[in-house]
């Protein structure tokens, strides 16, 4: 393991020295900043009280549009799983819905909801819907009929069958769906609050951008990074222990 986290440090080193080796050429500077001024900046950033505002800007679009998404998810799952009949009927819709590209669609929800927080929530929650929706659905459509049916002959009753099979497939790919979407969500609040926003980190790189400095573009995308992976960190962490319950 130690072996690892070494050629890992020596990878991350030498694309960091060479980054900021290339950018002794102004020119490459002005087009990719520089790793010294940019951890300058960070550092600036983390002393600032206003930083903090805009990450807990971030985070709350993110985490609300996130629950929003996930709840959405599993109310129509609830919905058409039990009706075989109901689902084929709304595949095409879904399917047609998810085909969109959702970039295109932060400006729409501007447009309807104005630039609010509202706006920004929604757009997350279609972004990250289809992904847990059809990771669960998928999840819950390969669980084997025969542990269903070997409890219905044991006399179990529709709630005991729920509990102990559809429960805890639901857990285990659920889990795994959420760690996958965690940062389309996270994509999708930076997304919207670069387009339109007066706060938040996509706000602070779309000033790094119309300022033309790379570094404060660079440094903004490096914290949505460390947000982005922290939080997949805690995820991996619930994933494991809820792997053991995962039904196929």
């Amino acid at each position: 393991m130690a072996a690892v986290w070494l050629v890992r440090l020596a990878i991350l080193a030498a694309a960091v020295g060479g980054w900021q080796l290339l950018t002794t050429d102004l020119r490459w500077r002005l087009l990719f900043g520089r790793p010294t001024e940019v951890v300058s900046l960070v550092r600036a950033w983390v002393v600032d009280a206003t930083f903090w505002t805009d990450t807990g800007v971030t985070l709350a679009e993110t985490a609300t549009g996130y629950a929003l998404g996930v709840a959405a998810a599993i109310v129509l799952i609830a919905v058409i799983l039990p009706f075989p009949a109901v689902g084929r009927f709304l595949s095409p819709f879904i399917a047609i819905v998810n085909s969109l590209p959702k970039i295109a669609l932060a400006p729409v929800f501007i447009v309807w909801f104005g630039i609010s927080f509202q706006s920004k929530i929604y757009f997350i929650a279609v972004a990250m819907f289809f992904v847990v929706f059809y990771g669960v659905y998928s999840g819950l459509n390969n669980i084997d009929q025969t542990m269903v049916d070997n409890l219905s002959v044991m006399g179990a009753s529709g709630l005991e069958r729920v509990r102990d099979v559809y429960v805890p497939a639901t857990a285990g790919w659920l889990i795994s769906s959420l760690r996958v979407s965690v940062a389309w969500a996270l994509t999708a609040a930076v997304i919207s609050e670069y387009i339109a926003s007066n706060q938040g980190l996509g706000h602070r790189i779309a000033l790094g951008q119309q300022a033309l400095d790379p570094n404060a573009v660079v440094a903004g995308m490096f914290m949505v990074a460390v947000v982005s992976l922290t939080a997949d960190r805690l995820l991996t962490l619930i994933d494991k222990r809820f792997r053991q319950w995962r039904l196929s």
